[in-house]
């Protein structure tokens, strides 16, 4: 980080700024492609590399084939010794990112290291390689269509025994790497897993507010993990679930969908991912299927070998299900990226969607900047470095804004502009001197 802080520094004294780059952003429950296209997400799961064992396989372009429009990939920090040399070469991440965005396909990066671990620190301190030279480069190379899944299935709220608490705690947990995250130039959509390695849903979407509060740029996405045969099993169970979880109005995605679930053995629970994919269509929630290859219950592969020309009976059903299945039924692809990044249309054609044309002006600033180039209605919000805000002007729809800093101490603000029918506008950075 050393090296960027630098140059960012070395920016500010030179009179300029960098505006936070179109990213994928969420607005209520819905999910949005840079060019302001609604999008639901349905993918898979999968581990690339072959959980880094086989640094030359790769099969995006075989998870291409179902008619996905997103991939959550399994990532580490510190894995098995042999794998760990794949997981610790940033080319390598930077190859499977590449791989997605060629395939238009929204890679969904998570790491795997906390799984079912109830380490508060740990999270915290792991987070950081999120900020790390190499990897952050990486990630900014790719972040108009990346979403960071922060970690899976990490921290405990029901086991406990002590439930306010555990949510008090993984509010905080959370709260913490977000704005160590958004202060350190990481503008994407993050991802939470529910508790109890990834089931609780119930808590999940009851904390979902708070941790949007957090958020300096509201731009968080929720992920149940569907293994719920002691929780629910029939249709009418299911939908009752999904339900009341939708009714929170957030981002939501079933982050694990799954025909099977261990206990004492592998795969020893049926579940009924049927029902729950199509309940979860008709609440307009999304879900990846886990997982593509190389799972240790066999049954729970969506190929026997990674190739989309062999596909399990799982692997068949998600893919060929008249209901849900991602060929017959298939989600949009962001149109950023089957588009090359070309937005021709958008939802709200009155609108500016990005920084292009909205300049503030001086910045740094010590008392009054002027915002140009706004179109449309609009609110705005300054926002300080722990996403508190301490300036608004809402429902404003002159092109020329004028505001006064002078009662703000020096540091780091967010300019935010969301157009009134909530859409986010632009996110920028002024440096108050």
């Amino acid at each position: 980080m050393k090296y960027k802080s630098l140059l960012y520094t070395y920016l500010i004294l030179m009179g300029f700024t960098q505006a936070i780059a179109q990213t994928i952003t969420t607005q209520g429950n819905k999910i949005i492609d840079p060019c302001g296209q609604e999008i639901s997400l349905r993918g898979i799961n999968y581990a690339p590399f072959n959980w880094g064992y086989s640094p030359a396989a790769l099969e995006i372009a075989e998870i291409e084939k179902t008619g996905a429009n997103c991939v959550r990939l399994v990532w580490y920090v510190d894995a098995e010794p042999v794998a760990n040399a794949v997981y610790q070469d940033t080319a390598k991440l930077a190859e499977v990112m590449q791989a997605c965005i060629d395939n238009d396909l929204i890679p969904i990066l998570e790491l795997h290291d906390q799984t079912c671990e109830n380490d508060p620190q740990a999270m915290i301190t792991l987070a950081s390689w999120y900020l790390q030279d190499d990897v952050f480069t990486v990630l900014q190379r790719f972040e108009h269509s990346l979403i960071i899944n922060l970690f899976n299935e990490a921290l405990y709220i029901d086991w406990t025994g002590d439930i306010p608490g555990g949510e008090a705690t993984f509010i905080q947990t959370y709260s913490t790497i977000i704005q160590n995250l958004r202060s350190g130039g990481i503008n994407v959509p993050l991802m939470i897993d529910g508790s109890e390695c990834g089931t609780n849903i119930w808590s999940l979407t009851h904390m979902a507010t708070d941790l949007i509060e957090a958020d300096p740029i509201d731009n968080l996405i929720f992920s149940a993990h569907a293994y719920w045969h002691y929780v629910a099993t029939t249709m009418e169970e299911l939908d009752a679930l999904i339900r009341d979880a939708a009714s929170s109005e957030v981002p939501l995605v079933i982050g694990e969908l799954a025909n099977y679930q261990d206990e004492s053995v592998a795969c020893e629970h049926t579940l009924n991912y049927e029902d729950l994919a199509a309940i979860c269509l008709n609440y307009d929630i999304g879900w990846m299927a886990w997982s593509w290859d190389n799972d240790f219950c066999a049954d729970r592969q969506l190929t026997t070998d990674g190739q989309f020309d062999n596909l399990t009976p799982f692997g068949e059903s998600i893919v060929y299900n008249s209901t849900f299945g991602l060929s017959e039924n298939p989600p949009t692809r962001s149109s950023y990226l089957t588009q090359d990044g070309n937005c021709t249309t958008t939802s709200n054609s009155d609108v500016q969607l990005d920084n292009s044309g909205i300049s503030l002006f001086p910045n740094p600033v010590q008392g009054e900047f002027s915002i140009k180039g706004i179109l449309g209605s609009f609110d705005l919000e300054i926002l300080d470095s722990t996403g508190s805000s301490v300036y608004q002007v809402l429902d404003n729809s002159q092109p020329v804004v004028l505001i006064d800093l002078s009662n703000l101490p020096a540091g780091l603000f967010f300019v935010r502009i969301v157009h009134t029918s909530n859409r986010l506008i632009s996110m920028q950075k002024i440096i108050k001197q």
